[in-house]
């Protein structure tokens, strides 16, 4: 089974680029994985449809000062933003059915990390 990209993108997920794009988008990195069976794919991704956010590996993460702030804020919001992402795949999983099952701060939350999704897929 074939692993990793010789392209320069993610070493263990050699359909990065198309994944990448439905970023947040389960049943479209499904299809995606689908058309490419023989390879083996990232366990994050395929854990959460979201993993590439954060991810050490992900190629267009920022370098030097800005990563290094931006790793401080994640740090700092490591709970909260843990809480957004858990939410955000809770409900891909159908696993929460409406907002009055959630808190007004999760609520909060699930907008945020929902809205951050739908403005990726639009590029």
């Amino acid at each position: 089974m074939e692993s990793g990209s010789p392209d320069g993108t993610c070493p263990d997920e050699p359909d990065w680029v198309k994944l990448y794009a439905a970023l947040g988008d389960r049943p479209k990195q499904d299809e995606i994985r689908k058309k490419n069976p023989d390879v083996s794919h990232c366990k994050l991704l395929l854990m959460s449809a979201s993993a590439c956010d954060g991810c050490e590996k992900n190629p267009l993460r920022k370098k030097g000062k800005a990563q290094a702030k931006d790793s401080i804020l994640i740090f700092k919001h490591r709970r909260l933003i843990d809480r957004m992402l858990v939410l955000y795949d809770y409900v891909d999983m159908n696993l929460i059915r409406g907002l009055s099952e959630l808190s007004p701060l999760e609520c909060m939350l699930l907008r945020v990390v929902h809205g951050y999704y739908r403005g990726k897929r639009s590029f």
